[in-house]
């Protein structure tokens, strides 16, 4: 049976996700999407949402209707622009479209700040795995983004099979990847980090791909999902459709998928950051 896996930290169509979730009464969240791109087969194509004046960008995302490699999955700042960047690739024989999202928390202290760790660059030997794991070692961990090497045919040269945490507790975000080619590759892993917020704390939640290729991490009543990741079995089929939010207490993961079975997959997850922020 062919399922999809969900990967999302926004709502799925409109411009701006509407229902803004509450953390408490002073963190909330909205959601705000790029107009729709249709690239031509084999082109590429750079999508920047951005967060309204005052907001922190915390987290982000793509929608896109299966044509698509994304090798560029990352926390956007330039000057006074906040926002998320996504770079993908069309591998179909047709036009495809998809979308950039960018989830935006309002009600923070003034002096809150979102800080990116850059991880070493890790280089993937042909067929071969590699990991690279960036670390907050101060603040808040709330999600984490990659880039990737661009292939030059069909074929994504990269498969991301772990997007987030080793651990639903660490402060690390651990981007791991397949080396499609027959040549060395590399991916680069970013950690974001919530400082100057007293009280905040975090943690990944995970939920298992069910049979029909939805995979919905959420958060609890006091929290909010401000973004999050996942894990899939190492395939060369496995590329992410999309990565957004379902509203404000749910992360969704949609990737090309075959079940063989009614159970849940227990190898493919959606993670969920979930921010306590009081």
């Amino acid at each position: 049976m062919r399922t999809k896996l969900l990967c999302v930290s926004s709502f799925v169509g409109a411009a701006l996700l509407a229902v803004a979730g509450s953390a408490s009464a002073a963190a909330t969240l909205a959601s705000y999407s790029t107009n729709a791109a249709s690239v031509a087969p084999n082109a590429t194509v750079t999508l920047t949402a951005t967060c309204p004046s005052g907001t922190l960008n915390v987290g982000g995302g793509f929608e896109g209707d299966g044509s698509f490699s994304v090798y560029k999955n990352v926390k956007y700042d330039s000057g006074s622009t906040h926002g998320w960047q996504v770079q993908a690739k069309n591998i179909t024989s047709g036009y495809g479209t998809i979308y950039g999202w960018v989830n935006c928390m309002s009600g923070a202290p003034s002096k809150a700040a979102i800080t990116t760790v850059t991880a070493s660059k890790a280089t993937v030997a042909n067929k071969g795995t590699g990991s690279s794991t960036a670390t907050c070692s101060s603040g808040v961990i709330i999600g984490g983004g990659f880039v990737t090497d661009l292939g030059t045919g069909a074929t994504p040269v990269m498969v991301i099979y772990l997007d987030g945490r080793p651990s639903a507790g660490s402060s690390s975000w651990q981007v791991s990847a397949y080396n499609t080619t027959g040549a060395s590759k590399s991916v680069t892993a970013y950690a974001y980090c919530l400082t100057n917020y007293t009280g905040a704390s975090s943690v990944q939640n995970a939920a298992l791909l069910q049979p029909e290729g939805m995979a919905e991490a959420s958060c609890n009543s006091s929290s909010i999902a401000v973004g999050g990741g996942y894990k899939i079995s190492r395939t060369v089929a496995n590329t992410p459709i999309q990565m957004l939010n379902e509203g404000s207490k749910v992360y969704d993961c949609d990737m090309n998928y075959t079940l063989n079975t009614d159970e849940p997959d227990p190898n493919s997850l959606s993670y969920a950051e979930c921010l306590t922020a009081p």
